[in-house]
């Protein structure tokens, strides 16, 4: 199948509007995920999150010749 140049550009243009559609898409929704969250996070008092204790290495006994 061989493509003229005028239908090769109309198809990059349906190509390219289709991802910027989907890109705006993605981003309108984890920008309303956020939104959601923090609005979650206004309601209720948010509980202090859980500090992990920093991770000690065991030390190694290091013998001395």
């Amino acid at each position: 199948m061989e493509l003229k140049g005028s239908e090769l550009g109309s198809v990059i243009g349906s190509l390219g509007e289709f991802l910027i559609g989907l890109a705006v898409l993605i981003i309108a929704l984890l920008n309303g995920y956020q939104l959601y969250m923090w609005m979650k996070g206004r309601v209720a008092p948010p509980s202090p999150t859980p500090q992990a204790p920093p991770r000690v290495l065991p030390q190694l006994p290091v013998s001395v010749p």
